[in-house]
């Protein structure tokens, strides 16, 4: 899979339209093999510095969204505090819902069924995994693939 320019770490180096494609051709192979895949959480947005949210919003979930296989994605354990991070940036209205959309979460979602679907998705507690432990997260998380068409 090409995804990134010349990666410099310093600069997006992500090409949306080159990751489009990768995922578009894992698609194809996935439906005439008739097999499920799996990807990196955050696939295009480490070194190659694209953003995590464009690339799982506009890419994965319209691109997979009709596909006969199932696209896990796997997120490592740092990477699950870092979406839950995310998630915590997200604006709220005054009734507990997210005032944009988020990670395929339409707006006005209620911001505790977000949190049941990090507790569901990633087989953690919430409150006490992540809230009260964010300093040690090295063994907290042990989560084979998660499934990028739950949500």
């Amino acid at each position: 899979m090409f995804g990134e320019n010349v990666p410099t770490g310093t600069k997006v180096d992500t090409d949306y339209k080159a990751l489009w494609r990768c995922l578009e051709d894992l698609k194809r192979s996935m439906e005439q093999k008739e097999k499920d895949a799996a990807i990196p959480g955050y696939l295009g947005s480490g070194l190659a510095g694209g953003c995590w949210e464009f690339v799982y919003t506009s890419i994965i979930c319209p691109l997979f969204a009709d596909c006969n296989q199932t696209l896990y994605i796997v997120y490592r354990d740092d990477s699950i505090l870092r979406l839950w991070n995310e998630f915590q940036d997200v604006p709220r209205n005054k009734n507990g819902g997210i005032s944009e959309t988020w990670h395929g979460f339409e707006i006005f979602t209620d911001s505790f069924f977000i949190v049941k679907w990090f507790e569901n998705t990633f087989k953690i507690r919430v409150w006490e995994d992540l809230l009260g432990k964010q300093d040690d997260i090295t063994p907290l998380f042990s989560h084979p693939l998660t499934d990028a068409s739950a949500s």
